[in-house]
């Protein structure tokens, strides 16, 4: 497959990203050409066994639309089908131009890719690389960011042997740069960088939240402190679903589970995406029975059993207005309810639809009326208003004591409140708090 590599100049050389991307070419043995884009004057960028074109443009030039339709041009006239660059600005904004044109959408996060059966597959990294999932690209051509470190670098010999083509200044220049003088806490001046799931977790091969733990470690702060309140019941909820889905996981990977499977392969879904998305098989009248009896021997509980043990043979009603209710049994034959069913069964539907409703709206009291939600509440604008009290924060003294006066009370207000109810205090979403609807705390 033709391919063509998006290449970048950092210090009048080739940077680490397009070394890297053309490590991963020359191992999968690709028909391969680079264009380098950049503004320095005569780079040594040239490569002995690739064609490496370089595009020259104006370092006052703000945009790459006349860059981008020029390589566009190349691709098209060459018979380009896979376009491959790294994951900085100057590629983004590039093969987002270029994906336009060749209407052909781009795929990021890249972190490896294949040819199967002349098609590119690709390897992409979500969730801060707690996640991996797997496409497989069908439009005419392929435009991949690489995600950066995703290869080994390829070792090149680099010489002044390449075209050279220059590309006229965009419509807008830049005619003058004001350099603001640095304040505050500066990123370059960091020991450790932590962004989206990166810095010691290259450093150190952490995963994002293992680097968390660790820097909270090193300040002393646990972060094993659950400092907000979790209903029982929603918990025992979670619980229940957490084991439903872990049986239908093992009935999907059961003997059972093999016409799932086949139908889920035969979709597309591959192994990664199964196991990723934690995909399962419901399972059969017999594969749930028996999982509502281990439910049951765990200790989980189902209510009104002794009503519907009456309905034991049944496996589900169909009740409607026209005369056409019906009942389907667990042996697969179909009957006509009879009267006294469909009164039964309606008026069991309302009296649960009832009690579920009653049940969210003693819930919805409940927590209201809980001094915890007052304090999530509160932690909440205290964390939003943080910065006001940083040294180099813009406010102005006085503005920074009524943020000051503001956080004092809103940290006072289990203590000053302590007599009301919970339900009687609200914040609005501007941070204001009120008591019986007169405000009594309001943000600057």
């Amino acid at each position: 497959m033709k391919t063509l590599i998006i290449g970048e100049i950092i210090n009048n050389n080739l940077s680490s990203g397009t070394l890297e991307i053309l490590g991963k070419a020359k191992s999968m043995d690709l028909e391969t050409q680079v264009i380098t884009v950049g503004s320095d004057d005569g780079p040594a960028i040239g490569l002995n066994d690739i064609k490496q074109t370089y595009i020259k443009r104006s370092n006052t030039s703000l945009n790459f639309t006349k860059v981008a339709s020029k390589i566009t041009e190349i691709i098209k006239n060459e018979d380009i089908k896979l376009i491959l660059g790294s994951s900085t600005y100057m590629c983004r904004d590039l093969i987002s131009f270029i994906s336009v044109d060749l209407n052909s959408s781009p795929v990021s996060n890249v972190i490896d890719f294949d040819l199967q059966e002349g098609k590119v597959t690709t390897v992409n990294s979500i969730n801060g690389g707690e996640s991996l999932y797997k496409a497989k690209i069908n439009s005419e051509h392929s435009l991949l960011l690489i995600r950066p470190k995703a290869f080994d670098p390829a070792e090149i010999e680099f010489n002044t042997d390449y075209e050279a083509i220059d590309v006229d200044n965009s419509d807008v220049e830049v005619f003058d740069i004001y350099i603001e003088e640095k304040s505050g806490p500066q990123l370059e001046d960091s020991k450790i960088v932590i962004s989206a799931g990166r810095g010691m977790v290259e450093k150190e091969n952490l995963s994002f939240v293992e680097a968390l733990n660790k820097l909270a470690d090193q300040a002393g702060i646990n972060t094993n402190k659950q400092n907000y309140f979790v209903d029982p019941k929603i918990k025992n909820h979670f619980n229940l679903l957490k084991r439903v889905s872990e049986s239908y996981i093992n009935n999907l990977n059961a003997p059972l589970g093999e016409k799932a499977r086949n139908h889920l392969h035969e979709r597309g879904f591959n192994e990664l995406i199964i196991n990723n998305f934690k995909l399962g098989y419901s399972g059969n009248i017999n594969s749930n029975q028996h999982l509502v009896t281990t439910l049951l021997n765990e200790g989980f509980t189902i209510n009104d059993n002794s009503f519907w043990s009456n309905y034991s043979t049944i496996h589900a009603f169909q009740i409607d207005t026209e005369n056409t209710s019906e009942v389907e049994l667990k042996d697969g034959t179909h009957r006509q309810p009879t009267q006294d069913e469909i009164d039964t069964l309606s008026n069991k539907f309302d009296t649960v639809k009832t009690e579920i409703e009653t049940q969210r709206v003693d819930d919805e009291n409940a927590w209201l009326n809980n001094w915890q939600r007052i304090r999530d509440e509160r932690d909440f604008w205290l964390c939003k208003t943080d910065w006001t009290i940083l040294p180099d924060s813009p406010l102005s003294d006085t503005q920074k004591n009524n943020y000051e006066t503001y956080r004092t009370n809103l940290r006072d207000i289990p203590s000053t409140y302590s007599s009301e109810q919970p339900r009687d205090i609200e914040f609005s979403s501007e941070g204001n708090v009120s008591l019986n609807s007169i405000t009594v705390i309001t943000k600057p």
